[in-house]
């Protein structure tokens, strides 16, 4: 019982580098996004501090997607990023300017996986409200994700 006590003791009370990760976490980000309420193509995210933006542009066949979604860090460490988003997207069908256009706005949290890698992804989920041109406004939820190739000037913790 001697033993296992002090086999208890050296456990929980030493330091273990097992779990250790070298994820960088910076503050810019280039790469793809597909979301309903934050945009569908190219995206370039900035998140230089507790707030955030996301840009992303899409155009495929007559199909058009623009989007900017900002965001709000709750908690921050180099390994992820937990925040809350507010994406809105403007989506057109079969033409550019005027027919089909949707407006897509939500709100959600989501969260950022850093690797060791300059790459992450980000997880969204949030609730959405859908207005289409001479429709009724309808709501729903909407699932994002994105995964960016990341630069630019590293977070620190410790600051």
């Amino acid at each position: 019982m001697k033993n296992f006590i002090v086999i208890l003791f050296v456990l929980l009370f030493t330091n273990s580098y097992g779990q250790y990760s070298n994820a960088k976490d910076y503050n810019s980000g280039l790469g793809y996004n597909l979301g309903f309420s934050t945009g569908i193509g190219l995206t370039y995210r900035y998140t230089p501090s507790k707030f955030g933006v996301q840009l992303t542009f899409g155009a495929y066949d007559n199909d058009f997607s623009a989007a900017v979604t900002t965001m709000y860090i709750v908690k921050r460490n180099r390994l992820s990023k937990l925040y809350l988003y507010n994406g809105n997207n403007y989506f057109s069908k079969d033409n550019i300017l005027l027919d089909n256009i949707t407006w897509v706005n939500s709100l959600g949290v989501g969260i950022e996986i850093n690797s060791e890698m300059p790459f992450s992804l980000s997880i969204m989920l949030g609730s959405a409200i859908i207005s289409e041109l001479q429709q009724d406004i309808r709501t729903g939820i909407t699932g994002e994700i994105t995964i960016l190739y990341k630069f630019g000037k590293i977070y620190d913790e410790k600051k």
